[in-house]
C-alpha cells in the first residue's frame, strides 16, 4: 500500500528510507528530544509544547517499564497455545 499524505500537506514527497528498522528511543532519549521541544514552545509555538507534553508522556510510561498492549496481548496468544 503506497504511503499517502493528509491533505493539506504541502511538504515535498520524500522516498520512506529502506534498511534496518529504527530502534526505540529510551525514556531518557526522549526527555531530551522532549527538551528540544520545549525550546520551541518557549517561543511561542503551542504544537511545540503539545509535542513535548506528548514525548514526556511516553518517556514517563517507558520508564515505569509498563509492557505494551501487543507484548500483553503476545503472551496471552501464547499461553493460550501452549507455547
Amino acid at each position: 500500500m503506497p504511503f499517502r499524505r493528509p491533505r493539506g500537506c504541502v511538504a515535498e514527497e520524500q522516498p520512506i528510507p529502506d534498511g534496518p528498522p529504527l530502534q526505540r528511543l529510551t525514556s531518557k532519549e526522549l526527555r531530551a528530544v522532549s527538551a528540544q521541544w520545549r525550546a520551541m514552545a518557549s517561543r511561542g509555538d503551542e504544537r511545540a509544547a503539545r509535542v513535548a507534553q506528548a514525548l514526556d508522556w511516553v518517556a514517563a510510561v517507558r520508564a515505569r517499564g509498563e509492557p505494551t498492549r501487543v507484548k500483553v496481548l503476545t503472551e496471552r496468544i501464547s499461553l493460550w497455545m501452549g507455547l
